[in-house]
This record gives C-alpha cells, structure tokens and sequence, in this order.
C-alpha cells in the first residue's frame, strides 16, 4: 500500500540502523490497529458486544485521518485531519504513533507481540515510579524470549528533538520481566515530513541506572491483548458473510493460537505448554514469513470495502 521511512539509530548492533523503510499494506495496518492500544474500560469488561464497536472505532480513526490515495507509495494527513482542533489531532496522533510503533517492532525487530505496560502485575509498589513517568508498552520477542520497553510518540508536524527527549526518557526505564531485565528500551516519534508525509523515527537509548522495576506477565495479560480480536473471531464464526460486510475484513488465527486461547479460557488450568508452543512457531514464522499470518498467530484478509 505504502512505504514507511524508519530512522533508526543507537540499537545493539545487528539490528536496524540508518534510514531504511518498511512496507505498510491494509491487512498489516488493520493487524496493528487491532492489537494495539487500551481498549476503552467498558470494552474490557464486555469484549462480546463492543468488540465490533471498538474495531470499526479504531480503523475508521486510522482511515478518516490518514489519506492513502492522494501520492500512491506514500501517506499522507487527509484532509478532514487537518480540519480538526490541535486536542483532536493529538489524541489521533497518541494511537497513530503507537500503531506504527507496532508495525516497525514487528518488521525490523522481530517483535509481534506489544502489551500495555499497566498491564503487568507488579512486584513491589509502583510508587518507584512517582517523579518519573512510565514507557507506554512492553514488546515481547519469540527469538530472544525477552521484553524490551517502547514509548511511542505521534507529532502532527516536523520533527522534534524535544519531543524525542521526552520519548527517551519514558523509556530508558530500568525494568525486569519475568525476573530478566528488558533488552530494549526504545523511544519513538511518528512525525511529517517537509512533504507532509508520515515518517518515523526510534532510537535505543542505554538504561538509566535507578533501581529496576520488577513486573510479571500473568494470564491476564494475553487475555487482554488477544480480547477483542478473538471476540471479532467468536462473532465471525456466526455468519461469516455478514461480519464481512460489516467489517470489511476476516479474521483467521493459527491453531496453535486457538489452542492458547481454548488453555486462557479455563481460568483454573495452565496455559503455559500452549504459549511457548505458540512462541516457538512465531520464531520459524519471523525468520521464514509464509501466508497470512502475523507472528502473533493472527491473520488478516481485507475484503472489498476495507
């Protein structure tokens, strides 16, 4: 659909480095759109019926402010974004920044899975974090089997160095997972360039040294980041042909994930042997992509309307 120039700079070496760029199609962008981003809170205590709500929200946000068609290859504001009042855009430009946050942890660090950082249980009070504020997400890596920590930005203008700061230091959190420190801590910015487009940029700043924040991934947490996507599925199975229409898009999920997601629906039992089954997968499907699918197990198809 388009191309997305990324700047990358300050990762371990192996990673991305210099200006490269990523390709954004529908399928991917809806994917990202999906999994990303707190749901509102009635939505989390009640994915059945505002699941589809929450979806067709979150895409038409995307779709109304982002012109795809006006410079084919690129993207660029729409012009109803430009209309609206500076509080508007930015609230726009919070979930933007953190969408393509997602697309680029995916392509050029392998890293599908991005969680909410209040998600996590917490292992000691979190008034550490009183002075400081937090990193908006957690990436986790089926390679390395570690978390790394991402604040993600969105400027409705040029860069800034400022903002960028701001962003670096949201995340050079020192923080544990799981009882491993995090491997990344990475600040973000999607911006416009001098031609209006969208360009995005992160850096990989070193830890700061404070005393680490201890967090744990509970069940909880997988539950909430698959919640609305496996609800939109649930309804799909009904008729097929009418969540079509209304959506534009279908829903496949691998059967290692419905596996996983059949072991989270029986709050007393483990879930374990399914999640890592589902991590190994991710890291043959990462290294050779094949098919519809995302390294998280969720596959996307865009109909004709979408």
């Amino acid at each position: 659909m388009f191309s997305l120039l990324v700047d990358s700079s300050n990762f371990p070496t192996g990673g991305p480095t210099g200006t490269t760029s990523i390709s954004v199609t529908k399928a991917k962008l809806r994917w990202a759109t999906l999994t990303v981003g707190r749901p509102h809170k009635v939505a989390v205590k009640a994915f059945g019926q505002y699941s589809a709500y929450e979806a067709l929200f979150r895409w038409n946000m995307v779709r109304s402010a982002i012109d795809f068609d006006a410079h084919p290859g690129t993207a660029i504001n729409s012009e109803l974004f430009n209309a609206l009042d500076p509080t508007e855009k930015g609230g726009i430009n919070f979930y933007l920044g953190m969408i393509f946050l997602k697309l680029c942890a995916n392509d050029l660090l392998h890293i599908p899975w991005l969680v909410h950082f209040n998600w996590m249980k917490a292992n000691h009070t979190l008034a550490l974090l009183q002075g400081k504020s937090s990193p908006d997400l957690l990436g986790f890596s089926p390679l390395t089997h570690r978390w790394s920590v991402f604040e993600a930005k969105g400027r409705n203008a040029f860069f800034s160095a400022t903002v960028m700061g701001k962003a670096k230091d949201q995340a050079n959190r020192l923080i544990k997972v799981d009882g491993n420190l995090c491997s990344l801590h990475v600040g973000s910015q999607l911006f416009r360039d001098l031609d209006q487009t969208l360009r995005f940029t992160w850096e990989d700043p070193v830890a700061d040294g404070d005393r680490p924040i201890e967090l744990e991934t509970t069940r909880d947490v997988w539950l909430q980041y698959y919640g609305i996507v496996h609800q939109l599925y649930i309804e799909q199975m009904r008729d097929r042909r009418a969540f079509l229409r209304r959506m534009g898009f279908k829903i496949s999920l691998h059967r290692k994930l419905r596996a996983l997601l059949l072991a989270l629906s029986k709050p007393e039992g483990r879930f374990e042997n399914e999640l890592g089954s589902l991590v190994e997968w991710s890291v043959i499907h990462l290294k050779n992509p094949e098919g519809i699918w995302n390294g998280d197990g969720i596959g996307i198809l865009m109909g004709k309307s979408g």
